[in-house]
């Protein structure tokens, strides 16, 4: 295939369509059609670099399938905004899912595994009955969400190890794959699992043939390392994946593996496993793992530019690191935190509060020169004002980001020991590739910067510390309404104003 010379022309925008996560994205004047460019990148010579489901995509995730509404995933042409993708309920083998707000996703309802050994999966497991599933209905659904000229990956979301957890629990699941009295039970339960899932894609392909590839789930690590040695995933479940992409490829289909964490061990039996991509994480050396193996296997990596908000997927990925108890997406773009009367935010930030009940409210802080930053204390300041009494935190404090705290006057600084867990510390800034793009050194600034603060915040005593971090204490402007948050960052730098001119006169 020869590649033209780009055209200017390729850049006219023809139409616009809406991508799966409510975006509205623009259709090019380009040489082929999206589909046909996406076609073209499995025999690794596209006209442009394709993006993924943001773009060039279809997401479908059919109502049909069981799964799919169990695991919150629903996208297809039936999919009802601010509805779907907030249920939960029976998986199509019967295993009950619990919706997670704060995750925006299911997860299996803990405390009552269907087994506890692999010998019972032969008999506990319900195999679906796939031909009671109204397919004729979904098809006509989905003719016009499938009927364009962009490529369709239809998604599979547990596979094999996640399909086992599912049953087991991940300990069970864990043990089970290394266990010599189970593992043989667990490759007779993949291997018909392999059979299921062809007879599955062979309704898929069936019913929607407008579908280009598949996308399928399959964990295999945390961020750190794997769940199992390559050795295990060799013998235990590689073999029953290449059953599947053999299968694909003999239909004419693009196979794409989904699978998180820190997999660099894992990327041979990847490519064993007959996939045409897979995506890794941030947490992975991508310039590596394409040295190594960009030659046998697409690398589904999100486009990172210098200077670029950090992506929902870094943030994740933080939240996973830093294992916290919660996170939450609000969406506001950078425009709207900067501008007031946005009721909206306003009432989210409300019921955020209020449904956390958090004892101290960290935030920015009223002296930070990152405008973005600015905003954002300004609207939880709104929305702190409106709340009762009863629902505000005890403590409003503001933390440094784009700018020290160290000029605060000692009796007026909020000082935190963040002496421990520096490796941790180090992780999450890490995390976060988008913002260091182009040569800023985070970490080495932020670890640096605290341990400062440690040394220096007492002249002549003894360290007590190796990392402090300083706040502003901003409780005074949540409680009393009638506070201008202007003035009263400037009596901070009042006092420091009168701190370093009563010094000067005392040496006269």
């Amino acid at each position: 295939m020869e590649i033209p010379a780009f055209d200017p022309k390729e850049l006219e925008i023809v139409k616009e369509h809406r991508n799966a996560f409510g975006g509205v994205i623009p259709l090019f004047n380009t040489p082929v059609s999206v589909k046909e460019n996406c076609r073209a990148l499995a025999k690794r010579r596209p006209y442009w670099q394709p993006l993924g489901f943001t773009y060039d995509y279809v997401l479908f995730s059919p109502r049909v399938n069981p799964d799919n509404i169990a695991r919150a995933f629903v996208y297809d042409g039936t999919f009802v905004p601010g509805v779907d993708n907030k249920s939960g309920g029976s998986d199509m083998f019967g295993i009950e899912w619990v919706y997670v707000p704060t995750a925006g996703g299911s997860m299996v309802k803990p405390g009552n595994p269907l087994i506890s050994d692999a010998e019972e999966l032969e008999e506990k497991v319900v195999w679906p009955d796939l031909d009671s599933w109204d397919w004729e209905a979904s098809s006509k659904a989905n003719e016009a969400y499938l009927g364009g000229d962009r490529f369709v990956m239809a998604w599979l979301l547990n596979g094999w190890y996640e399909r086992l957890i599912s049953f087991m629990d991940f300990e069970g699941a864990a043990i089970a794959l290394i266990d010599e009295d189970q593992k043989d039970y667990v490759k007779d339960f993949f291997d018909k699992l392999t059979d299921f899932y062809i007879r599955l894609f062979d309704k898929y392909l069936t019913y929607y043939p407008q579908i280009d590839g598949f996308y399928i789930h399959d964990d295999w690590g945390s961020q750190k390392d794997t769940f199992f040695s390559p050795e295990v995933a060799e013998e235990m479940i590689v073999p029953y994946m290449k059953r599947v992409t053999d299968y694909l490829h003999s239909k004419g289909k693009y196979c794409e593996l989904h699978s998180c964490g820190q997999l660099a061990r894992q990327v041979p039996n990847i490519i064993k496993a007959g996939w045409d991509a897979w995506s890794p994480q941030v947490v992975l050396d991508a310039d590596d793992l394409y040295e190594k193996y960009g030659d046998k296997i697409i690398l589904g990596l999100g486009p990172v530019l210098p200077g670029e908000n950090s992506t929902d997927e870094e943030q994740r990925e933080a939240a996973r690191i830093g294992k916290y108890s919660a996170q939450v997406f609000l969406g506001y773009p950078s425009s709207e935190v900067k501008k007031g009367g946005n009721q909206a935010l306003k009432e989210d930030l409300k019921n955020l509060i209020r449904q956390t009940r958090p004892e101290v409210l960290y935030t920015h802080n009223l002296a930070d020169k990152h405008a973005t930053h600015v905003g954002v204390l300004m609207r939880v300041l709104e929305a702190l004002r409106e709340l009762e009494p009863e629902e505000l935190p005890a403590k409003l404090i503001g933390c440094e980001v784009w700018r020290n705290l160290d000029w605060l006057s000692d009796e007026k600084k909020v000082v935190m020991d963040v002496s421990e867990n520096k490796e941790l510390q180090a992780q999450l800034v890490d995390v976060f590739v988008s913002q260091v793009q182009g040569g800023k050194n985070y970490t080495d600034a932020i670890l640096g910067r605290r341990a400062a603060n440690a040394t220096f915040y007492a002249s002549h005593a003894t360290d007590k510390a190796t990392g402090l971090s300083f706040g502003m204490d901003m409780t005074p402007l949540m409680l009393d309404e009638d506070l201008d948050p202007s003035e009263f960052v400037k009596g901070f730098l009042q006092d420091f104003q009168e701190n370093v001119a009563g010094l000067i006169s005392a040496m006269r």
